[in-house]
């Protein structure tokens, strides 16, 4: 696979117009997944655009989210990113942040991913003190659903294209997972806010 996504169904010019999507996230992301919806219509095998569309919509619609990475394992079931990043959005629906119906239910948890944002900047120190102090920032099954974004990151490892994957990328990939395929609480429930506060930039 010649392309920086491992997608062998996008072709360079696709790649170009995929970049620039993505480059028009960042000040529009209503336009751009407007533009990717158009890419999807002109290349439908590609599961790339699928996986750009889960990252640009907004975390607070994460079943959609999900719903596309799922779209782009069916269209290619070697496809890693699908898997990747279906893991990282379940991993985040078990955040209250991302299945909040209110908008306003998620503008006061800011006011906590700020706090927590401070944590961050002191090597995690009192992540433990943070997390009792807002024990609703997670879901009730959210426990269950880290452990099946294992076994889905685990599945998309196993099948991906080993001849496409240089060596180097493929250990860079099983040394994320690693990091993930921690079995103390706090530590996963410090990733999976890390990403979410990454995620709302």
């Amino acid at each position: 696979m010649a392309n920086k996504y491992q997608d062998r169904f996008l072709t360079d010019e696709y790649v170009r117009k995929l970049d620039s999507a993505i480059a028009l996230s960042r000040s529009n992301p209503v336009e751009a997944l407007e533009v990717i919806d158009r890419l999807i219509v002109e290349a439908p095998r590609s599961p790339q655009l699928w996986v750009s569309k889960s990252i640009i919509t907004p975390s607070k619609y994460v079943s959609e989210r999900i719903d596309y990475c799922n779209r782009a394992i069916e269209l290619d079931d070697s496809f890693y990113n699908g898997y990747y990043y279906l893991a990282k959005n379940l991993r985040l629906s078990g955040t209250t942040y991302c299945t909040a119906r209110h908008t306003g239910a998620r503008l006061n948890m800011v006011v906590q991913f700020q706090e927590f944002a401070s944590i961050v900047s002191k090597g995690f120190d009192g992540a433990d003190e943070y997390f009792a102090m807002y024990p609703d920032l997670f879901t009730i099954d959210w426990k269950d659903k880290y452990d099946r974004s294992l076994s889905i990151q685990m599945l998309g490892l196993s099948l991906m294209d080993r001849q496409s994957t240089s060596d180097s990328d493929y250990a860079e990939l099983t040394k994320g997972f690693s990091m993930y395929n921690n079995t103390d609480p706090l530590t996963r429930k410090i990733l999976v806010m890390y990403d979410l506060i990454r995620t709302l930039g």
